[in-house]
């Protein structure tokens, strides 16, 4: 593949440049939401199940430091894995129907192309007008469908939390308390990095 030479294009073609980098992060940002997604769907099917199903058999929950390890352990596990492999282990845990395994099959496929064959595929759309503006279509396109396989494996375990007796209400005030001190903390130290 030749490098672009953005200094060849006039001032359009270099703002076109840039829009099809965006919309190829946008897209790549989808996929990553899509893995990362899947590994908070297997998280709460499959490992806070068994700390549920393990609290009732003993009667006892687990401690917050109890929890955070198992948590810690268990996301770094899968962050580790592929997308693929995240979507293997989320069919064989999860039920799910053939629309859904449709999905993620082009999911996969989306990402891989995206990840390993974009650029290089369409080199010459690359160099002119036309052809970026395929590419800025096509990548709008791609979020869109990685975004709807991303939905669609929330939809799909939905129902995990409230039938072992979480309650999912006060876990997401929560959740958008700790989104709030958090961003309380960046906009007071903006060189901070987010823990």
């Amino acid at each position: 593949m030749t490098h672009f030479d953005e200094e060849d294009e006039g001032p359009d073609g270099e703002f076109q440049v840039r829009e099809v980098f965006a919309y190829y992060g946008r897209a790549a940002y989808a996929a990553s939401c899509v893995e990362h997604g899947l590994t908070i769907a297997l998280m709460k099917a499959e490992l806070m199940s068994q700390v549920a199903g393990r609290a009732r058999r003993e009667h006892k929950v687990p401690t917050t430091a109890e929890w955070e390890a198992m948590f810690d352990d268990y996301m770094a596990k899968h962050d580790a894995l592929p997308l693929g492999t995240l979507i293997q282990r989320f069919r064989k845990v999860v039920k799910t129907p053939p629309e859904l395994q449709d999905l993620l099959d082009q999911a996969l496929a989306q990402r891989n192309f995206l990840a390993h064959g974009f650029f290089r595929e369409r080199a010459i759309s690359f160099s002119h007008d036309a052809g970026r503006e395929e590419m800025i279509a096509e990548l709008d396109a791609a979020h869109d469908l990685l975004d709807r396989a991303d939905r669609a494996v929330q939809a799909a375990v939905e129902d995990v939390l409230p039938r072992i007796g979480v309650n999912v209400e006060r876990m997401r005030t929560q959740t958008e308390e700790i989104i709030r001190e958090q961003l309380a903390l960046a906009r007071a130290n903006p060189l901070r990095k987010a823990e």
